[in-house]
């Protein structure tokens, strides 16, 4: 994303904002619900990381700070293996069903095999409006 390179490592998140020269390693500390990041997805200044064991990570001032999203909030299950973002809506690939939220991840309601999808262990999710 423009310079920017952001980097989903089994020990933190990482972001470079000079092409990938140096990077700053954001984790636990930070707000991510598990160092162990799987994949990203960046909208503008909003980033969405998803985490094995920690839900979704979520920042909107580009990186800074993060809010986990997890199962309290409607998660299928905490391990996240995809995100997508199109405006206020975020989908999650979960171990345990496709989660959507229609409120920029307040909260998710989460879609099973009950609901039609082929296996409940979704590995990555795309919307294509």
């Amino acid at each position: 994303s423009g310079s920017n390179v952001y980097a989903a490592t089994h020990s933190g998140f990482s972001i470079s904002t000079n092409g990938g020269v140096s990077f700053t390693n954001k984790t636990t500390a930070n707000g991510l619900g598990n160092n162990y990041c799987y994949k990203v997805f960046v909208d503008g200044a909003n980033i969405y990381v998803a985490t094995i064991g920690g839900g979704v990570a979520i920042s909107t001032d580009s990186g800074a700070s993060f809010v986990s999203r997890t199962t309290a909030n409607g998660l299928g299950q905490n391990t996240v293996y995809s995100v997508f973002a199109n405006g206020t809506n975020i989908y999650a690939a979960t171990g345990n069903g496709l989660s959507i939220s229609t409120n920029s991840g307040t909260s998710f309601s989460n879609r099973t095999t009950a609901d039609g999808l082929g296996d409940n262990t979704i590995n990555d999710v795309l919307y294509v409006p």
